[in-house]
This record gives structure tokens, sequence and C-alpha cells, in this order.
């Protein structure tokens, strides 16, 4: 068996959630089935990639409208791949992959997961529909990544072809926990620091600290070099310790609802990590800087092996996105994995059905910081009911999204496809 994916980026030039699961099932599938696997995506120039389990093609990008990549050197290579396979597996959305099966005219048959509605190009959305309309209803399965999303899309209402809903998942080995980058962590987290102005190894402690210990030796802002600095650069290290808290982890962008988080965080006393990195992170910064929150920490763009040294260390995963682009949320299979209670919000899509309310985590109205508030602290006063919330998200993920699980639904949809005979 022979699978084309084709989507509109991927690895090295992107890192989203839809890259990620796609070279998941990829890999998973060559594995378990010694599939052959192909990837068709846009990149910086045209280059085929011979990967372990998997053949990447990159065609040249000369156009990006929209959030929408175009590639004219990609027509002729997906003509070129598509008389090779026995399926096409289109990632939607990606209004190019329509063009391109419409205009090709590749007589194989194909297969859309869909990850998500056109959301925000509205106007352009009135062009776009017919064609479409006519690409999904050509599709000989649509496979939502939940039922939540299938529910509540009103294009998928409009198509007529068969549907089935396939969660996506993730490779629990990929989640191996570094030690000593674990270790590095749980000693630099400190987030009653916040008040303080470090010099190497050295704190200032100043008059207003003294809230936190009444043990501290104040040493005067204009003394630098005093011995002083180091023992008491001690005594909060020692004595302040790990805390608790809670972290955001993904892009910073308009739908992901951090502007609201960022609201429901004033006034509180428990500490949040923000790790990530987008469009929006200067505006971000900026509103906890006007409204003087010492709780909220930006931790920039991180690898993977500091990100996950950082969830394991929270308390609990906060993903507040408020618009359905935020599709299903593979941050909270990530967050599952680890037993780590969530807090989400109800904007109709895998979001809830990753994180069901008052079993896996608490669920939030979008765009209400007083009512996000509200869940932040009822989950962090009561620990108990986090630790349930998180164990019974672990034995979610086991039951629900493991990997093996995707990769039989998956195969058994190109198997049904390639015995019907259809080309």
């Amino acid at each position: 068996m022979k699978i084309l994916h084709v989507f509109k980026s991927f690895y090295p030039y992107t890192y989203g959630g839809i890259e990620k699961f796609i070279h998941e099932l990829s890999i998973a599938t060559a594995k378990k089935y010694n599939v052959e696997i192909h990837i068709l995506a846009m990149g910086k120039e045209n280059q085929t990639i011979d990967k372990d389990f998997y053949t990447l093609h990159f065609a040249k990008t000369n156009l990006n409208i929209a959030s929408t990549t175009f590639s004219f050197s990609a027509i002729k290579k997906f003509k070129e791949l598509a008389k090779q396979v026995d399926i096409i597996h289109y990632h939607f959305p990606y209004p190019y992959a329509d063009l391109l099966q419409t205009i090709c005219r590749a007589n194989k048959p194909y297969i859309v997961t869909y990850h998500s509605d056109i959301i925000k190009q509205k106007r352009l959305m009135m062009l776009y529909k017919p064609l479409m309309k006519r690409f999904l209803n050509g599709a000989k399965y649509i496979l939502p990544t939940s039922p939540n999303y299938l529910e509540t899309s009103e294009t998928l209402r409009e198509i007529k072809v068969p549907k089935k809903v396939i969660p996506m998942s993730l490779n629990k080995s990929d989640y191996n926990i570094d030690e000593e980058n674990y270790k590095y962590w749980q000693q630099k987290l400190n987030f009653r620091d916040t008040r303080l102005r470090e010099y190497d190894n050295s704190i200032v402690i100043t008059n207003s600290d003294l809230e936190y210990s009444s043990e501290t030796t104040v040493i005067p802002d204009s003394d630098p070099e005093s011995p002083l600095y180091n023992q008491n650069y001690s005594h909060w290290k020692n004595n302040i310790g790990f805390e608790k808290f809670f972290i955001y982890i993904g892009a910073l962008r308009y739908y992901k609802g951090l502007d609201v988080l960022i609201n429901a965080m004033q006034g509180q006393d428990y500490p949040l990590v923000i790790v990530g990195d987008g469009d929006q992170k200067e505006l971000l910064e900026q509103k906890v800087k006007l409204n003087k929150l010492q709780n909220v920490k930006f931790f920039g763009a991180l690898d993977d092996k500091d990100k996950l040294s950082l969830l394991k260390l929270s308390y609990a995963l906060v993903l507040p996105s408020n618009i359905r682009t935020e599709a299903f949320g593979l941050v909270l299979l990530e967050a599952s994995m680890f037993a780590k209670p969530m807090i989400t919000c109800e904007i109709g899509t895998g979001t809830t059905f990753v994180n069901i309310n008052k079993q896996t985590g608490l669920v939030a109205k979008p765009n209400d910081s007083q009512d996000l508030a509200e869940k932040l602290k009822e989950l962090w006063q009561d620990e108990q009911k986090a630790q349930e919330y998180g164990a019974n998200a672990k034995a979610r993920f086991e039951d629900t999204f493991s990997l093996d699980k995707m990769v039989v639904s998956y195969k058994s949809v190109y198997d049904e496809v390639i015995d019907s005979g259809v080309k």
C-alpha cells in the first residue's frame, strides 16, 4: 500500500499540530503495516528528503496568500506522486490542495482529515466555497478529529460524504523526561524572585520583599559588593523552594485567548508560566507589564526537552483558546500523558473532547476572564480533585487516544477505500 499525504507545510519549516500529526501517523503506519508513505508539502525550495519511515517532497513556495501556500512546481510533483500511490490523504483546510485535486484530476481515491473549519478569511470564503464543496464531496471519507467538531461544523453539515471520527494521538515514546534537564528547571523555577533583581549569583533584597520572610537581612540597593548577597541568595533559594504553577504551552496567536488568561491572573496569588512564541508576544508582555503582574512569566520558545520538563513540573495546563481555529489542541494530549489536570474553554471543538468538564479538568466560558479566574482558583485550591482529574486524563489518553488505536482506524479506512475498487 502506498499513501500520499498533502499539506501546506512541514518540518523543518513549520512545527504545528497538523504537521506533528502527519509525522506521527506516517511513522506508525509504516512501522505497523509496512506502508510506503510520501508527504508533499510546500517549502523554500524543491527538495526530496528520505526519512526513516517516509519520503518528504518539498515544492518551492511561490506565493503565500491568506495563510495558504501556492507552488507552481507542486503541480508537476503532485501529478508524478499521484500516479505512484493508492490513496491520496489530504489535510483540510488547505485550499491549494483543493485546486491541485481539481486541475490535476488525479485518478486516485482520496480521503480528507478534517482538522478545522476556515474561520478567519470570511470574504475569501465566498469565492472559495464552491471549490471547497466540490473537493470535499469528492472524497471517499471525511475524517474529523473529534465528535465535537463534527457536530458543530456548519461546513460538514452541508457535505454528504461518509464521515468517521478518528481522534488524533501522540507517540508516548517521544515523551521521556531528561532527568538532568528536569532537575535544572526544578532548581531554576522560583516565582517569588520575580520581585527581586539578580546579579549573577546574587540577589538584592529590598524592604518590599520582607513580607516573604521575617528572617531576611535587608541589604541596601547601593551595596552590590556586600558579602551578604550570596548568603541571602542561598536563603531565598533554599527557603522559597519549588512551588506549583499553571502552564500554557503553545504559539502566542490571536485565537489562543491569552489576553483573557492574563486578565484572569490579575489579583491572584498563583503563578503562570507561558511557554511559546508568536506574533502576539509583545502585546501580551506589555499587558503583563502594564498591569504589574508579578505572577506571570514568559519563557519564550523552548526545545522539546525543556517543554516536557516544565510540563511535568507544572500543577495543571491551561489552554484558553476562544476561537474554533483551535480545533483539537495536541498539547492537551501531552498534558494527559503526564496526568495533568486541564482547563479549557467551550468552543465546540476537540478541546472539550480531550478535556471533559469535572472529569479530566474544568471548562470555562470563552472570552470570560472572570469565569476563567474562578476555574483557575477552584482547581488551585482543591489539590485532591486536581490529582483525580489528572489521573482520569491519563487513563482517558490510554483508552481513547492511543497511537495504536488511531493507526488501526486509519488503516481500516485505507483498506476499505482500496477494496471498494473505485479509481
